[in-house]
């Protein structure tokens, strides 16, 4: 399949607050991007997407939501992850399996395997939430033990991760094949001891430098998934200096699209396209 010269970009799925002026055409995310003839926004949600608008071979389908992702047409241009991809990285429990099986653990959080195992404090963790929904820092046995015969936890899966102190850090890139085409990070401010990030907008965040060594290890976790598109590392640092990664979300970041970061988001959607493939959309 040719490349065509320029993209009709259809947006898929609502991801944040501010989306529609901040990519509808002429908007502040595409000045400087290349290759695009025209954008147009859906509004399909995660949990009933739909696809009645696609025509094919000129369009680039830019998807933000993961029931979007998993609903996409067999064939596109596009950049996204497969589905293997998004069945280990979109659950807490399976994302811990696999830094285990890859041999990643020292690049990550201890977990424990039961709450008699856990040491305080300790981070619980709903296994299929996202945005800093279902965690929470427990600090004792009986504090753990309340939050779950509490909601959001009780009765759900869950993991339970040793906590690490220090900042937190978001990392947003563009993969193709588990490399980084494009990446920027941010170190996330005023964060109180303990506190749980939540997706707030317009939060301040400080650009954060990625040695040779970090982005490495960021593509550590992206090649034995052959990893595709956007994606968002949640990551803090050990007491070496190296990365130790809470999630991955195969999917843009929130934070990429907060104003004072415009100019990022701008760079990840030219990196985008640039890398676009026709392609069976799930391996």
């Amino acid at each position: 399949m040719s490349r065509p010269a320029a993209f009709d970009v259809v947006i898929v799925g609502k991801p944040y607050g501010n989306w529609e002026s901040t990519l509808r055409a002429g908007g502040a995310a595409w000045r400087g991007v290349r290759g695009v003839r025209s954008v147009a926004l859906t509004r399909d949600g995660a949990a009933r997407p739909g696809w009645p608008w696609w025509r094919g071979t000129q369009q680039f389908a830019i998807v933000f939501q993961i029931g979007n992702i998993l609903a996409a047409p067999r064939c596109c241009w596009s950049l996204l992850p497969s589905r293997r991809a998004v069945h280990v990285l979109n659950d807490k429990r399976r994302f811990a399996a696999f830094t285990a099986a890859e041999g990643l653990a020292a690049l990550a959080p201890a977990n424990f395997a039961s709450v008699a195992e856990a040491r305080f404090p300790c981070v619980l963790k709903r296994t299929d939430l996202w945005g800093g929904q279902g965690v929470v820092v427990a600090h004792s046995a009986a504090e753990l033990e309340h939050h779950l015969l509490s909601r959001p936890w009780s009765g759900r899966p869950f993991v339970l991760q040793a906590y690490v102190e220090g900042p937190e850090y978001a990392a947003h890139a563009i993969a193709v094949g588990g490399r980084l085409v494009w990446v920027t990070a941010y170190r996330h401010e005023a964060l109180p001891p303990f506190a749980i990030r939540a997706p707030l907008p317009q939060q301040p965040t400080a650009a954060a430098a990625l040695s040779d060594s970090d982005r490495a290890d960021l593509e550590r976790f992206l090649l034995p998934l052959g990893y595709d598109g956007p994606v968002c590392f949640d990551f803090k640092r050990g007491s070496d200096g190296r990365i130790r990664m809470l999630e991955i979300n195969p999917r843009f970041g929130g934070s990429l699209f907060w104003d004072h970061n415009v100019g990022d988001l701008a760079a990840a959607l030219d990196a985008l396209l640039a890398h676009a493939k026709w392609m069976p959309l799930f391996r």
